[in-house]
């Protein structure tokens, strides 16, 4: 099997990035497609109500359809594509994403843990975010943005809002297990170093890949913290060389706030998500724990300085 795609792993970085997008495409539609046809027995009616727009969209068969194809489309566009594209255009699976290398727990720990570090950074770059103001001829832009910004916000919200233990499951399987392994593979397991063969530097990979990644969720007032958090990651990967390291931490990170929403929902935890960690209000004690961020990432840079793949391997 490996041999008929030999001409194909000769693609170069550009061909194979295009590949790659076509790959996710075709799993995205492929996926959807199927997965509504599958359910039509349990829902008839309703899931075509919902493709359309139509119906109540806050009903609980509803959200469950929504649920459904957020599932379908991580599968679909990132999980599937990254196992095809590694076993068509590179050295298979294990091999290319690293996964045969010996796994050190302590290093997946830390990484998670400097990831919630960075959480007070997150939330003051989401803050300078919402300020960004447009120009007036492109008020009708930004309207749209808000808008569909306030939208995305009320389906994270409905997701959430249910105290039974069987929407925990199913919500941090959604928002944390499968983005987290889905976009790590694409990010930062192919985009990352497709980036790196390309243009030969690993800083510059690591930062258009965090954009893309931040550009790819569609949230132009999560924009800026976004970046920072693809930037964290692509580094944690680029210094330990274990894909699982940013796995893990990107699933610490989702899975906190589906923590912290569904205890608040269920009357448990007084901070509501997006003042969790959020100390705009306190400058002091922003720029003391902004300072112990910066500590975090250095000394996890310098821990992992002697093994580092920097520039040996992450780009092959």
């Amino acid at each position: 099997m490996n041999s008929s795609f030999s001409a194909l792993k000769e693609f170069s970085p550009l061909l194979k990035l295009l590949s790659l997008l076509i790959l996710s495409l075709i799993g995205l539609i492929v996926f959807m497609v199927l997965g509504v046809i599958v359910v039509l027995p349990f829902y008839g009616s309703e899931i075509f109500d919902f493709v359309m727009g139509s119906g109540d969209t806050t009903s609980p068969i509803h959200i469950n359809i929504m649920k459904y194809l957020q599932i379908l489309s991580h599968f679909g566009f990132f999980i599937m594509p990254a196992i095809f594209f590694a076993h068509i255009f590179e050295s298979g699976f294990k091999s290319f994403f690293f996964f045969i290398r010996t796994v050190r727990w302590n290093l997946i720990f830390l990484g998670a843990l400097l990831l919630l570090f960075q959480l007070p950074v997150v939330n003051y770059l989401a803050y300078i975010n919402s300020l960004i103001v447009f120009p007036e001829s492109m008020k009708a832009v930004e309207e749209w943005m808000r808008i569909t910004e306030n939208e995305a916000e009320k389906i994270i919200l409905l997701f959430l809002d249910n105290p039974s233990v069987l929407s925990l499951i199913v919500n941090l399987f959604m928002i944390a297990i499968i983005p987290a392994i889905g976009e790590e593979l694409i990010f930062r397991g192919i985009l990352l170093r497709l980036l790196k063969r390309w243009w030969g530097n690993i800083h510059l990979a690591v930062l258009m890949s965090a954009i893309i990644f931040s550009i790819i969720h569609f949230q132009f007032y999560g924009f800026l913290p976004r970046v920072f958090l693809g930037i964290i990651l692509g580094y944690l990967f680029v210094w330990t060389g274990s894909l699982w390291v940013p796995i893990v931490a990107h699933f610490v990170n989702n899975a906190s706030a589906v923590l912290v929403g569904h205890f608040y929902f269920k009357g448990d935890f007084p901070v509501k998500i997006d003042e969790f960690g959020n100390f705009n209000n306190e400058p002091v004690l922003l720029v003391f724990l902004t300072f112990i961020a910066a500590l975090s990432i250095v000394g996890f840079w310098f821990a992992n300085k002697k093994t580092s793949q920097f520039y040996n391997n992450i780009g092959k």
